[in-house]
């Protein structure tokens, strides 16, 4: 839903994306306590209503669930001087989501990591088999004990074996994703 924040006018669409982005906070955090925050998003857009630019606020909502979703960990932080890097851990946890009454699992099953700047840098891919994680880095593969925590891009998989009941007057979890 997307509302302008001069006017109030409301309009809703639909959207079949399964990429959702994630601000990365300061500090460690829970992938999953990340993905259930509902924050609207602020943005200026055109008005069809007010005829202008205005400010308009964005909430979406998850309504379906897919076997995959992509979600990009916003690390880098653009000041009005420079862009840093936010390198805070992120915990890889299971994810639940509450889709259409029901509560659905997610489980980290590939990693994207960034070491660098924003200008230049190099990229290792995490992947989850059988229980173990696996390091490519270039011609290199190794044996992991467990999923990296510094993610740049998450791919999370649905657990199809496990759906859980919503608790009563529980309805889709708010998420924001483009």
């Amino acid at each position: 839903m997307v509302v302008c924040n001069s006017c109030g006018l409301k309009s809703e669409s639909r959207q079949n994306s399964f990429f959702v982005q994630i601000d990365v906070p300061k500090s460690k955090a829970k992938l999953s306590d990340l993905m259930e925050r509902s924050r609207p998003e602020d943005t200026d857009a055109h008005c069809k209503k007010c005829e202008r630019e205005c400010q308009k606020t964005i909430r979406r909502n998850i309504t379906y669930a897919a076997d995959n979703i992509l979600v990009h960990m916003k690390r880098f932080q653009k000041t009005s001087y420079k862009t840093s890097k936010n390198d805070a851990e992120v915990v890889p946890t299971p994810v639940y989501l509450h889709i259409n009454g029901k509560r659905i699992r997610y489980e980290v099953c590939s990693v994207v990591c960034h070491a660098g700047s924003l200008r230049s840098g190099h990229y290792t891919f995490y992947s989850l088999d059988q229980g173990r994680w696996t390091c490519f880095n270039d011609a290199e593969v190794t044996q992991m004990e467990s999923a990296p925590t510094n993610g740049y891009i998450l791919l999370l998989k649905r657990d199809t074996e496990y759906t859980g009941c919503l608790e009563e007057g529980e309805g889709s979890a708010p998420i924001k994703y483009t």
